[in-house]
């Protein structure tokens, strides 16, 4: 799977209806949407490109949660706006399962962390129209191909903290 970090510039043809490609872009897709939620109150998302739009609307630090209404199925994904217009991505199960990080690699392939603060590596920061396309594949089945999720982004505290083995 190709990795699309920017979109290619949109060309309006004579051919699209204007009116039309709106309305398909502002349609509630499926017919069991799925659910925004900031802590304020939910919205339900669109498409991936309406998912994209409310992402960008995160300030630094803020995060959001995107499930299916009552949690069935019961997975979701939770996203923060880490810094210069990049975000994380953390998936559920669902199933009182932990929230693991996502990131561009394969299974194995995220280092152990140290304990105290450390950076976030580039491989798990991304754009918001590729978070977007991550969380909707994640909701609708399994992360794209390239993308993996682990729990090695907790600090060996951390683990300690939660229950986890070294």
């Amino acid at each position: 799977m190709q990795v699309i970090e920017k979109l290619p510039p949109l060309v309006a043809s004579p051919d699209i209806d204007i009116e039309v490609w709106l309305d398909e872009q502002t349609r509630v897709q499926p017919a069991v949407p799925l659910l925004w939620d900031r802590g304020t109150g939910e919205t339900q998302i669109r498409s991936v490109e309406h998912l994209s739009v409310l992402l960008s609307s995160l300030g630094d630090g803020d995060f959001a949660s995107v499930h299916w209404p009552d949690y069935a199925p019961p997975r979701w994904a939770q996203t923060m706006h880490v810094d210069d217009g990049l975000w994380i991505v953390e998936a559920s199960l669902g199933d009182d399962s932990f929230v693991e990080r996502v990131f561009r690699g394969g299974p194995g392939d995220y280092p152990p962390r140290a304990d105290g603060d450390v950076d976030l590596h580039p491989f798990e920061k991304f754009p918001p129209l590729v978070v977007a396309s991550v969380i909707w594949a994640w909701e609708h089945g399994s992360l794209p191909e390239g993308y993996a999720r682990t729990l090695n982004y907790l600090s060996p505290q951390d683990r300690r903290r939660w229950g986890f083995d070294d």
